[in-house]
């Protein structure tokens, strides 16, 4: 495995006049930056997130996390100080609330980054298109998937959300290339996912991902990958907390620009859906009073 500051050091020629002040940084000052956060280093060299965002996926290929990771692989054990959880014991309200701040303020500058427009309409297509929109997520990302469940409901898109796979694979069956499944997913490894993304597949319908990376094997299946980058999570997390909030990030913007695609349209829906809810509350009151 190549030293990355040996790798920054040997591509400073090529670097930008903004990519060369972050390389300057972190070659006089390594052992700083792994305890950093992207919001830190920018406000230190005075430069955008954005570039530093750019800088860590030029040079690792991931993230300012991916980074830091593999900046610390090269230093002396005593120079380390990364902190494999995410909190210390007994750590105060307010040192948590800094930290978590800091964190998602991170995340959805990488995410911000990471997103593509074109990817994002290009989905945004597939689902006008879609005759059934599926969605499936395990674990937290179910999370996900419910907020996109009503979100997607009020602006008329036929969705469906099955969380029971043996039900979802039977109903896939009679789908095709007309419909699309959507699948939430951090890491793109779930054993059962690829089963279900190969079904799927084999039927011809249209696979999206929303993932961290497009370099798992669910996302070398799906037609289309939607990515957010990396977050500071690891295998001691104990529990997804980034992640999420990229992921809910990203579906907000797929939504969003959704709509803004089909504006009058589904402003008209979502005036529909209000009148209904309200229609609602109003005979639920009727009968309420008559008890």
């Amino acid at each position: 495995m190549t030293n990355i500051l040996y790798k920054i050091n040997k591509q400073y020629d090529q670097l930008t006049k903004s990519e060369r002040k972050i390389a300057d940084f972190i070659l006089a000052s390594p052992h700083e930056i792994i305890n950093m956060s992207v919001q830190d280093l920018s406000e230190t060299i005075n430069t955008s997130t954005a570039s530093i965002v750019r800088f860590s996926k030029k040079i690792t290929e991931k993230g300012f996390q991916e980074l830091k990771l593999s900046i610390s692989r090269y230093l002396p054990e005593d120079t380390k100080q990364l902190n494999h959880f995410e909190l210390a014991d007994n750590e105060s309200v307010a040192t948590l609330k800094s930290n978590m701040l800091a964190r998602v303020t991170d995340t959805m500058n990488c995410a911000s980054v990471q997103i593509n427009d074109h990817d994002i309409d290009a989905i945004c297509k597939t689902i006008k298109h879609a005759r059934t929109v599926f969605l499936f997520g395990y674990g937290a990302s179910m999370i996900i998937v419910t907020d996109l469940f009503q979100k997607f409901s009020r602006i008329g898109i036929n969705v469906r959300l099955l969380q029971e796979t043996h039900l979802l694979m039977s109903t896939l069956a009679s789908h095709d290339a007309h419909d699309c499944i959507i699948f939430v997913t951090n890491k793109g490894i779930h054993s059962e996912m690829l089963s279900m993304a190969t079904i799927a597949s084999n039927n011809h319908v249209n696979i999206i991902t929303i993932s961290s990376n497009d370099n798992n094997p669910l996302a070398k299946i799906a037609d289309y990958t939607l990515i957010y980058g990396e977050t500071d999570e690891n295998e001691l997390r104990m529990a997804a907390t980034t992640s999420l909030f990229a992921q809910l990030f990203t579906v907000d913007i797929l939504y969003y620009r959704y709509i803004a695609l089909n504006y009058q349209n589904s402003l008209n829906l979502i005036t529909q859906s209000k009148l209904a809810l309200d229609e609602y509350h109003r005979y639920l009151t009727t009968i309420q009073s008559k008890h």
